[in-house]
């Protein structure tokens, strides 16, 4: 499966084997990858189900596959490109994931800014996540209310770096609501 992957991406492979249900099976693969502890496997099939989604136009299998690359990239990309592809792939898929995927790269995304001081432009990409339209995903698509309640309490956080103190004391109520426990 990734050796058509790798001869589609480089432009080598047939029209036929770019399809939707092709880069599902890579996205699968990649998976079993990981399961097996196979982490450059896990890494390459990532990449290529994202190459061959894109190939094929469909961007949300694009987009999940790109999430995906972001958290294993630091397996297969040299270490000092992997913090650009990470940032790179989250930015895409805040632009062009599913609502629950979007809201995860933000997140993770806001993370990384809060890391290098930059509090906000980690408000930025918090306060774009959509709660309410999280909140009316069917509960297969959801985010867990621990996963919500982490994003709310990265809100709060930016919010008090950013001196909007009212706004950081509502996030965190919100959060509480959603049974987050975290150390101080």
């Amino acid at each position: 499966v990734c050796a058509a992957a790798r001869s589609l991406a480089s432009g080598q492979g047939d029209s036929q084997t770019a399809s939707p249900d092709f880069a599902s099976a890579l996205l699968h693969e990649a998976y079993a990858a990981l399961a097996r502890g196979e982490r450059k496997a896990a890494c390459e099939a990532f990449d290529h189900a994202y190459n061959v989604a894109m190939k094929t136009s469909d961007i949300l299998i694009a987009s999940h596959a790109k999430l995906n690359y972001a958290a294993v990239a630091s397996w297969c990309v040299a270490p000092d490109q992997a913090e650009k592809v990470v940032r790179e792939s989250y930015v895409f898929v805040a632009s062009h994931g599913s609502v629950a995927d979007q809201s995860l790269a933000r997140n993770n995304l806001a993370v990384r800014y809060l890391r290098d001081d930059k509090a906000n432009d980690a408000l930025d990409q918090l306060r774009a996540i959509e709660f309410d339209r999280l909140d009316a995903l069917p509960e297969a698509e959801r985010p867990t209310a621990v996963e919500v309640g982490t994003y709310l309490v990265n809100l709060a956080r930016s919010y008090e770096l950013n001196d909007r103190f009212s706004d950081a004391v509502d996030s965190y109520a919100r959060a509480l609501d959603h049974d987050v426990a975290w150390d101080s």
